[in-house]
């Protein structure tokens, strides 16, 4: 009895994924130089051998860019901006190396690397011991970066920011030479940067 009620539950967890998976319009079936097109999605699933299952998924977002200017008690200058992401696969003879980083970036002059860089591996999904993959990248919350040393005028400095993640999954071992990047951008954030408080 307890097979049959898990046998129906596997039947419809696999259901919905077929579902989701003809309904999303983000699905790519990757041809090995995927990450040559110049629209890079910011979620979507990927196939590594042209068949809709099994696939790879992954998101990144990045939102509520700010800036936050000095003042008598905080003399430093910053932007910050929130981010998320997650991915997951269900490839049951393959692995992936999956890399992500934010990064925010003010005109074209200044880019500024946040202290956040993830790179690990996402091991073989087990349909027997696992209902959904086990093995997956997820984490939320805010970066941020000191700008109190851009250059500003007496009555201030117009400047534009943006915001942007990326996170590159890579068929593993490396030697394939087949990766996967989703992108995500927030931009033309404009503020005025003025000298710290004396």
């Amino acid at each position: 009895m307890i097979m049959k009620r898990l046998n129906l539950i596997l039947a419809m967890l696999f259901a919905l994924a077929v579902f989701l998976l003809l309904t999303q319009p983000s699905f790519v079936i990757a041809n090995g130089d995927s990450y040559l097109s110049d629209y890079i999605p910011s979620e979507g699933s990927y196939s590594i051998d042209g068949e809709w299952y099994p696939f790879i998924y992954g998101y990144t977002w990045v939102g509520n860019l700010t800036y936050h200017p000095a003042t008598a008690d905080f003399p430093r200058a910053y932007i910050t901006s929130d981010h998320d992401f997650y991915c997951h696969h269900y490839y049951e003879d393959e692995d992936f190396d999956v890399e992500y980083e934010p990064f925010l970036t003010v005109d074209e002059d200044h880019q500024f690397s946040s202290n956040i860089y993830i790179d690990i591996n996402l091991g073989e999904y087990d349909p027997e011991t696992q209902a959904m993959p086990e093995d997956y990248l997820s984490d939320k919350g805010t970066v941020w970066v000191n700008v109190t040393d851009l250059p500003a005028a007496e009555a201030g400095t117009d400047y534009t920011m943006f915001a942007y993640s990326r996170m590159r999954a890579t068929h593993a071992p490396r030697a394939d030479d087949l990766w996967f990047r989703w992108k995500s951008l927030e931009s033309s954030v404009s503020f005025t940067h003025r000298r710290p408080p004396q």
